[in-house]
């Protein structure tokens, strides 16, 4: 070897440990160079992502707002009722028919049904009456204040009085209809007076009270003034011991549901009869005579369980 080479040699491994080092940390971080090129490629195709698509993710989060604003703004309710069926019809009548009121929850269980009202404090409850455990009265009474309008919903119109005691804002005898339902979100868009009320626990004087539906509206009555009521097709005529006679919008199997707990008998598939205002029972002819003089058949079949019936009054 000439001089020259030695010496260029000689030279070279003057800085061969330095030259190793450097090969071995370059294939060790070659990996990671790579993850992060990889990154950096991902990202940019993120961005161009974003560019393409930010415009409908801004759209999408635009309508979104504009619907909770329209939320905000529609009548929050809450429907309260035992039965399934009748919670499904009224909330498919406001969905349908009533786009200012928005049905926020249904309860089939009026106890679980406080801690909801509390939380999600609508403007407006439809509440039906005859319910187990909690009665619609009862439920009302667990709040110290009312600051919701309350719809009674109910099958049974002896409550309408009662359900005034409450300052009720409207009430809606079964089978729910659309049109008063219309009509009752009609009256609640048009108010605008706060609703703060106070319960009032109802007295045992509340029940001899009828608020009876009739062609015209409603008729208030005592109970104590009916002598008996008679079928006539789908409505019922009640004789009134003022010499009056009533005619009103129920069957008379619903009128004997609701009146049998205050002394009142099924006499004959057309009758039923204040038991009180009984004046005298003929065995011969299977009648009986009324305190103003009409006389009333009584069915065979009835015969027994009506005599059984009078001996304990």
């Amino acid at each position: 070897l000439t001089f020259p080479l030695k010496h260029e040699i000689s030279h070279l491994r003057k800085y061969h440990f330095t030259i190793y080092f450097l090969r071995i940390t370059i294939d060790f971080f070659n990996p990671a160079c790579q993850i992060i090129v990889l990154k950096f490629k991902i990202l940019k195709f993120i961005c161009i992502i974003t560019a393409n698509l930010g415009p409908l993710f801004s759209n999408k989060i635009n309508n979104e707002k504009n619907l909770l604003m329209i939320s905000n703004t529609r009548i929050k309710a809450v429907i309260i009722d035992d039965e399934v069926p009748n919670l499904d019809t009224l909330d498919k009548i406001i969905s349908h028919f009533c786009p200012d009121i928005l049905v926020v929850a249904r309860c089939q269980f009026p106890e679980e049904a406080v801690g909801i009202v509390q939380e999600l404090k609508p403007d407006i409850v439809f509440l039906d009456i005859k319910m187990p455990v909690l009665n619609g009265f009862d439920f009302l009474n667990r709040f110290t204040s009312i600051p919701f309008k309350v719809v009674f919903t109910t099958a049974f119109s002896e409550y309408a009085l009662q359900a005034i005691k409450y300052a009720a804002f409207d009430f809606i005898l079964k089978p729910i209809d659309h049109e008063e339902v219309s009509a009752v979100a009609a009256k609640l868009k048009n108010s605008t007076t706060p609703r703060v009320v106070t319960p009032v626990i109802p007295n045992n004087n509340m029940n001899t009270n009828l608020a009876l539906p009739t062609p015209d509206g409603f008729s208030f009555i005592e109970i104590s003034e009916i002598l008996y009521c008679r079928s006539d097709n789908s409505y019922t005529k009640y004789i009134l011991s003022n010499g009056k006679a009533i005619l009103v919008c129920r069957g008379l199997r619903e009128t004997t549901e609701m009146l049998e707990r205050h002394g009142f008998f099924r006499i004959h598939q057309s009758f039923l009869v204040n038991a009180r205002c009984i004046r005298k029972f003929n065995k011969h002819t299977c009648s009986i005579l009324i305190t103003n003089g009409d006389e009333l058949p009584v069915s065979t079949r009835k015969k027994d369980e009506f005599l059984q019936f009078v001996a304990k009054i």
